[in-house]
């Protein structure tokens, strides 16, 4: 305190002592979260459920579950690295972290329709 009164009140109460706060050069960290059903037919024709921009350096924690008794296969693109194949079968489901994803593409098992959940956190930077 000096002279009865303390140095780091608030300016928004009317009071100017405090510095401002330095600008800091770092990029800032932004998370997104959603929760959304899915569904599809063709084990042909891909059904794009996630695509990001390449220059913002995405990693996803995601689930994806079957809902019915037909399963789907998954194939993700990554910026680097190739792509991460697997399947969800019929009534199961699966969780996975990837850095760097591109996009998330569905297929059917069997051509007929699946439904599911998908579960996604996505954390990536922005530059100040």
């Amino acid at each position: 305190m000096k002279g009865g009164k303390n140095m780091c009140e608030s300016k928004l109460l009317g009071n100017s002592f405090c510095p401002p706060r330095p600008v800091v050069d770092e990029d800032v960290l932004r998370t997104f979260e959603n929760c959304v059903p899915i569904s599809g037919t063709s084990n042909t024709v891909a059904n794009r459920i996630f695509q990001a921009v390449p220059s913002v350096n995405a990693t996803i924690a995601a689930s994806l579950e079957s809902t019915n008794d037909v399963g789907f296969n998954v194939i993700i693109t990554r910026i680097t690295g190739g792509n991460l194949n697997f399947t969800v079968q019929p009534g199961s489901s699966i969780t996975f972290v990837v850095e760097g994803i591109l996009t998330i593409d569905l297929f059917s098992l069997s051509g007929t329709t699946y439904t599911g959940i998908f579960r996604e956190q996505v954390s990536y930077h922005v530059p100040v």
